[in-house]
């Protein structure tokens, strides 16, 4: 990326845009039930507890 496409991209950052002008840019989805939003991915034989855990174990290694 070159200094003036830089330059622009943060020019357009500050600037700001209207919810119209969002909307219009990125072309959101509506959703009716959260239902749809949900997928079965989740293993039968993992704990989520188990899964809590490692997260936690992870987070605070990081701190």
């Amino acid at each position: 990326m070159k200094q003036g496409d830089i330059e622009q991209l943060s020019h357009q950052f500050w600037q700001g845009v209207s919810l119209d002008e969002l909307l219009e840019s990125q072309n959101p989805i509506t959703v009716n039930q959260p239902q749809e939003l949900t997928v079965e991915f989740w293993p039968e034989e993992e704990s989520i507890d188990d899964f809590l855990t490692f997260l936690r174990e992870q987070r605070q290694s990081v701190i």
